[in-house]
C-alpha cells in the first residue's frame, strides 16, 4: 500500500508538471522543445527512486532501458525538424515500454520480434487497466484515515459549510463598495470552461498514464510461463527444407537476373540506359528507386518467416538453407546499391527532399540490419536479432541527428543553384530551423528574386517567430536567430551606406 501510494504521489506531480510544460505547445501552437526533455527527465528520476525503493539490486540493471529516452529528448532540443522529431518521441515511446517490461521480468534483450510486437498491446492494457487497480484495491482509502482524523476532517467541513454563505455576503459588499478590489476578485476567480476543461485534461490524462506506467513498472516479476507469448510447437506450422530450399532458391535466381541486367547499366553510363529503356537517365534513376526500396524492405520479413517455420532437423539441410539465405542476402545488398546509386543520379538532376534522404536513410538502416540478421539469425542466435535491429535503429536516428538532414538539404540544394539550376525557395523556407543557418550562408549564390522572397521571410520571423519561453528552447531555433540577427544586421550597415 505504501508503494501505491507514492506511485499516486508521483503521478500527481507528473501530470501537474505536463500541464506547466505542454498546455501552450499543446492548444496554443507554441513550438516544444527543452519541456519534452525536463518531462522524461522526471520520468525516469521517479522510474529510479521507486525502482530502488521495490526492487533488489539484481533487477535495477533493467534501468539502461531509461537511458535512450533521455538522448531522444535531447535531440528534439538539438534539431527541430519534424522527422527526426517524430523518429526522437516513437524511440522515446518504444524505450520506456521496454524498461517496464524488463524491470516486470521480461529478457527483452533476448526477446524474439514478437515479444517487441507484444510489447505494444501490453503496455497499452497495462496504461488503461492498472491504474484502475491501482485507485480501487491497492491504495486501501478506508484505511489511510484514523477515528481522530475523521473527526477533524468533519469539523472542517462543517466550518467551511458555516463560513461559506457569510463569505459571500460580505464579498458581494466589498466588491460593491470599491471597483480595484472588484477588478482583482475578477481575475482570481476568472472562469474559461474551455481553458479550464484543457488544464484539467492533460493533467488527468497524464496522471492515468503516469500512474499505469509507473505501478506496473514496479509489480513483482513475471513466472517463466508468462515472460513471453509462445505458440505451443505441435499448432506451429511448420516446413519442410525442400519447401524452404526451393522458395529460397527461385527468389535467389530472381534477384541474381536482376543483378546481372544492372551490371551493364553500372559500367555503361546514361547512354546505355537511354538506348536500352528509352527513359533519361533521371526519369530511369526516379522510377525504379522507391520499387527497390519496397523490395528490400520485404525481403529480410520473408527469411525471418522461412528460418521460423522451417523444420531444423537436418544439420547439412540447414546448411543449404543458410547458405541460399546468405546469397540472397549478398544479391539483396548489390539490390540495394543499385537503389542507392539510383537516388544519387536522381539527386543530381533535382536536387534533394526530405523523402529522398529520410529514404535513404532507411535503406542504410536496413544495411544495417542484414549484417545484424548475418550475426544473429544466420549464426543460430535468432533471439538477440530483434534487440540488436532496434539498437542499429537507434544507431541511423542519432546518426541523422549529427548530419542535420534539412541543413543538408539546402546546403545540397544551394549547391545545385549554382550550377544554374533552380532553387526551390517556397520549399526550404518551409524546413524548420535547422535549415536557417546554410540558407543564410549560401544566400549570396541565389537569384535576386530568390533572394527577396528569403529576406522577407526572415524579416518576418525576426520580428516574432522565435520570442519563446524556455520551455520551447532549442539549440537549432537559437542558431537560426543567430544567423538572421547577424545577416539582417549586415544588410542594415549596407542599405545605411546605399551600397547593393
Amino acid at each position: 500500500m505504501k508503494t501505491a501510494r507514492t506511485v499516486l504521489a508521483a503521478a500527481a506531480i507528473l501530470g501537474l508538471l505536463s500541464d506547466y510544460l505542454f498546455h501552450d505547445s499543446l492548444f496554443k501552437s507554441v513550438p516544444w522543445g527543452l519541456n519534452l526533455f525536463v518531462w522524461l527527465l522526471t520520468v525516469t528520476f521517479a522510474s529510479l527512486i521507486l525502482t530502488c525503493r521495490t526492487k533488489p539490486t539484481s533487477q535495477w540493471k533493467s534501468a539502461w532501458f531509461l537511458v535512450p529516452p533521455l538522448f531522444l529528448a535531447a535531440g528534439c532540443v538539438w534539431r527541430e525538424s519534424l522527422v527526426l522529431r517524430s523518429l526522437d518521441v516513437v524511440g522515446a515511446i518504444f524505450f520506456l515500454s521496454a524498461a517496464s517490461l524488463s524491470m516486470m521480468g521480461h529478457k527483452m534483450v533476448t526477446a524474439g520480434i514478437s515479444r517487441y510486437l507484444f510489447t505494444v498491446l501490453n503496455i497499452l492494457d497495462n496504461l488503461v487497466t492498472t491504474p484502475i487497480l491501482l485507485l480501487t484495491k491497492e491504495i486501501g482509502w478506508s484505511n489511510m484515515m484514523n477515528d481522530r482524523l475523521r473527526y477533524q476532517l468533519n469539523a472542517i467541513m462543517r466550518g467551511l459549510a458555516i463560513a461559506t454563505p457569510i463569505v459571500m455576503v460580505f464579498g458581494v459588499l466589498l466588491i460593491t463598495a470599491d471597483a480595484a478590489f472588484a477588478a482583482v476578485v475578477k481575475n482570481v476567480f476568472q472562469f474559461d470552461p474551455v481553458k479550464n476543461f484543457q488544464h484539467w485534461l492533460l493533467i488527468f490524462g497524464t496522471f492515468w498514464w503516469a500512474g499505469g506506467y509507473l505501478f506496473s513498472m514496479l509489480r513483482g516479476p513475471l513466472t517463466a510461463s508468462s515472460d513471453s507469448p509462445s505458440i505451443d510447437s505441435s499448432l506451429k506450422p511448420k516446413l519442410g527444407l525442400v519447401e524452404v530450399g526451393v522458395v529460397l532458391g527461385l527468389i535467389d535466381l530472381l534477384f541474381l537476373a536482376f543483378v546481372l541486367v544492372q551490371a551493364k547499366y553500372f559500367f555503361g553510363g546514361a547512354n546505355l540506359v537511354e538506348l536500352t529503356s528509352g527513359l533519361t537517365y533521371s526519369e530511369y534513376a526516379r522510377r525504379g528507386f522507391f520499387e527497390l526500396v519496397t523490395v528490400a524492405s520485404l525481403v529480410l520479413p520473408i527469411l525471418l518467416t522461412l528460418d521460423w517455420l522451417v523444420e531444423k532437423t537436418n544439420a547439412v539441410g540447414m546448411l543449404l538453407i543458410r547458405s541460399l539465405t546468405g546469397v540472397q542476402i549478398g544479391l539483396l545488398s548489390v539490390i540495394m546499391i543499385s537503389a542507392v546509386q539510383r537516388m544519387r543520379l536522381y539527386q543530381s538532376e533535382y536536387g534533394l527532399t526530405e523523402l529522398r534522404l529520410y529514404t535513404t536513410a532507411f535503406m542504410a538502416w536496413l544495411a544495417l540490419v542484414c549484417l545484424v540478421f548475418v550475426c544473429t539469425v544466420l549464426r543460430g542466435r535468432r533471439r538477440t536479432f530483434a534487440f540488436a535491429s532496434v539498437m542499429s535503429g537507434l544507431l541511423v536516428v542519432g546518426g541523422l541527428h549529427c548530419i542535420n538532414p534539412d541543413a543538408l538539404i539546402v546546403s545540397t540544394n544551394i549547391d545545385h543553384a549554382k550550377q544554374g539550376n533552380v532553387f526551390d525557395v517556397p520549399y526550404a523556407l518551409s524546413l524548420s530551423s535547422d535549415a536557417v543557418p546554410p540558407l543564410v550562408a549560401g544566400i549570396n549564390h541565389l537569384k535576386p528574386s530568390e533572394r527577396l522572397a528569403v529576406v522577407e521571410k526572415m524579416r518576418s520571423s525576426h520580428s516574432g517567430a522565435w520570442k519563446t519561453d524556455w520551455r520551447s528552447w532549442t539549440w537549432s531555433g537559437d542558431q537560426a536567430y543567430r544567423s538572421v540577427n547577424g545577416y539582417l544586421d549586415k544588410l542594415k550597415i549596407v542599405t545605411t551606406d546605399g551600397t547593393n
